[in-house]
């Protein structure tokens, strides 16, 4: 997947019905590898194929007296370039991403990007602000709202805006001007 390295300090403290830890990462540095000799492939249901009953054992719910597990990732400043991107990550202090584990998952919190570029169709886009909201409603649909910018040769500047959640993207969540 990459190469990673920086500072991680773990704490953790036992409370009667729960197990709270805190990851502090620091000078964080994700390299992602040039290129990638496999496309992605979607995870979405084959629409050729039928399950008819449920395969492998059945997951038997979370116990209503099992250990909730809060974890809360404090990002103190990350830094994950790759091919066409180079974009640098940190977490507000008032709302770092916060993973809850009791019976259901729960994600929340924020990422902010600082800064950094990214590359479309060969134009180089330096990014102006952007912020990542974590939904508990969906943890795998954050909310995003992040603006980026390109200067073509000429002088004209070129705006990029995307605010909304990421799924799907759609042409009111996606703004151009100049």
């Amino acid at each position: 997947l990459g190469q990673a390295y920086g500072k991680l300090n773990v704490e953790a403290e036992k409370l009667p019905r729960e197990m709270r830890v805190w990851l502090r990462l620091n000078d964080l540095h994700l390299a992602l590898p040039a290129s990638s000799s496999r496309a992605v492939q979607s995870l979405e249901p084959h629409p050729d194929f039928v399950v008819s009953h449920v395969i492998g054992p059945k997951k038997e719910p979370r116990r209503e007296d099992a250990l909730g597990w809060i974890t809360t990732v404090e990002l103190g400043t990350a830094h994950i370039e790759g091919m066409g991107l180079d974009v640098k990550l940190t977490s507000p202090k008032e709302s770092p991403p916060r993973i809850e584990l009791r019976q259901d998952a729960r994600m929340s919190g924020e990422v902010q990007v600082v800064g950094g570029t990214f590359e479309v169709i060969g134009k180089k886009f330096e990014i102006e602000r952007g912020l990542v909201r974590l939904r508990e409603e969906e943890a795998g649909n954050p909310y995003v709202n992040i603006t980026a910018r390109w200067d073509a040769p000429e002088g004209t500047r070129v705006y990029v805006d995307y605010a909304g959640v990421l799924k799907p993207i759609t042409e009111q969540k996606l703004r151009f001007r100049s």
